[in-house]
């Protein structure tokens, strides 16, 4: 009978496959021929071949597992995006417009809102300049004032060096003797010694007596 048919085996037995795979879905033969018609006229309409289509199809599939929505609810689906699309493109536009009217209301256009752009990373640099110019200065300052008072501190380190007790002056005022030309204090005293120091080519004599009582007391 099959051979009758022009009909082998393996078809015969792919196509008996196929019919309980239908029966097992609850499908019959007319609705699986009406989708292949539709197809054939969607494929014609839109100028695809019946296997770019199934592709479009699995696609269609993926893409509604991935999503977590059924593929009779993606039409529905894909139309509040659309629409949720929209709502945002005017957004922008609404943002757009309401920048253009803030800097039309403070009389800035966008040519000097991008020439502000471009010469802002000058205006931060001489910013950052001042503030490390500022800096500088402090530091000098700093430095002067600490300067200044290590000199005043050396000035009173000079001046204690050469404070004199008031009993030693009496004391050698009064060994001196009242005959002398003048009272001895510490101003004149030092201006003697400091003559000494720099000169000692014309005080020799007194350098030579002072030398020998130093000796003396410091044995």
């Amino acid at each position: 009978m099959l051979k009758r048919e022009g009909v082998d085996v393996n078809t015969f037995a792919s196509s008996i496959r196929l019919q309980r795979k239908l029966e097992q879905k609850g499908l019959n033969e007319e609705q699986i021929e009406s989708f292949v018609e539709n197809m054939d006229v969607h494929c014609f309409k839109s100028d695809l071949k019946p296997e770019e289509f199934i592709s479009i199809i699995n696609k269609v599939c993926t893409i509604s597992d991935n999503l977590g929505i059924p593929v009779d609810e993606m039409p529905e689906y894909m139309t509040q995006e659309e629409e949720r699309l929209k709502e945002i493109r005017q957004e922008i536009t609404d943002l757009q417009m309401a920048k253009i009217k803030v800097l039309q209301d403070h009389n800035v256009t966008i040519n000097t809102l991008r020439e502000y752009e471009r010469n802002k990373p000058l205006a931060d640099n001489l910013v950052a300049t001042n503030k490390e110019l500022e800096k500088v200065k402090k530091e000098r300052h700093s430095y002067k004032a600490d300067l200044e008072h290590e000199r005043l501190w050396k000035r009173k380190e000079e001046e204690d060096r050469w404070l004199i007790p008031v009993a030693e002056l009496d004391k050698a005022n009064s060994e001196i003797g009242v005959g002398t030309n003048s009272h001895l204090d510490a101003g004149n005293l030092k201006n003697m010694v400091m003559d000494v120091y720099y000169h000692p080519s014309k005080y020799v004599q007194a350098i030579s007596q002072m030398m020998n009582t130093y000796n003396l007391e410091h044995k």
